[in-house]
């Protein structure tokens, strides 16, 4: 997590969880920080699809990171 002032990383999260758990982990820590706006990382096989599939779907959160495709 950056603080959006000061551009400083002010927390962070590492562990090996299914996509579900992991999703669940984000929502509660974007709660804490007055809905946070998430960005969740999406590499081919890396399983970001899944988390922003729980943490969209299943847990509702809607202040997720929309990526844009400027060159297409």
């Amino acid at each position: 997590m950056l603080n959006i002032d000061t551009g400083e990383q002010v927390a962070s999260f590492r562990a090996h969880l299914p996509p579900e758990a992991f999703a669940g982990a984000i929502h509660q820590a974007a709660q804490l920080y007055y809905d946070a706006l998430v960005s969740v990382e999406r590499n081919p096989g890396g399983g970001g699809e899944s988390v922003l599939l729980f943490l969209t779907r299943e847990f509702g959160y809607a202040n997720v990171y929309q990526h844009r495709e400027w060159d297409k």
